[in-house]
């Protein structure tokens, strides 16, 4: 499996050293994460998830499962083909070789599918005027979130606090203005 692993790396290094490309994908964030601990392979690029562009579209609804997506997006056509092509290519493996070669089938299923489904929301982000929001903060933001993720994030404590208490202040004094306006106390959470 070394030899093979190291012709995936070589071809995917070879893929992510295009500048300005695209990757569609579900679930990108563990793949994000492999990517950012090698040194070997950058993670430039787009990386677009159809479960975040399905929630800037209908944030309504909580579809983060790419079989759910492809029903929503492709219909019945969709939900068959993940059944048939996904699903039956990760539960038909016996041996360590075909199960690898079934997860590379059922890999490269999912980012045909994903591609597919990404095709029909960039026209809906297109129509509801929400392709740069998606492009230039959402999108991005996975790759950021990721590194966030990996490298942690510095907490000023102290200031932290300090905001804190002025919060507490300010809606203390916004409680004292709502009973004046009103005449009278009462729970306001309720």
């Amino acid at each position: 499996t070394a030899p093979l692993l190291d012709t995936w790396l070589r071809q995917l290094r070879e893929r992510l050293d295009q500048a300005h490309q695209r990757h569609v994908g579900f679930d990108l964030k563990p793949v994000l994460r492999f990517l950012l601990a090698r040194d070997d392979i950058r993670a430039d690029g787009v990386w677009i998830d159809p479960a975040v562009a399905h929630a800037l579209l209908y944030p309504e609804e909580a579809f983060e499962r790419p079989e759910l997506l492809a029903k929503r997006y492709l219909g019945d056509l969709g939900a068959a083909l993940w059944n048939r092509y996904v699903e039956a290519s990760l539960t038909s493996a016996s041996t360590s070789e075909t199960r690898t070669e079934a997860l590379a089938l059922a890999a490269a299923f999912q980012a045909d599918l994903a591609r597919h489904i990404f095709h029909r929301q960039v026209t809906r982000l297109d129509a509801v005027g929400m392709r740069a929001l998606a492009f230039q903060v959402e999108f991005p933001l996975t790759l950021v979130l990721v590194d966030m993720e990996r490298t942690g994030v510095y907490v000023a404590q102290q200031e932290l606090r300090e905001l804190e208490g002025k919060m507490e202040r300010e809606l203390r004094d916004i409680e004292t203005q709502i009973y004046a306006l009103a005449g009278t106390t009462f729970n306001i959470r309720s």
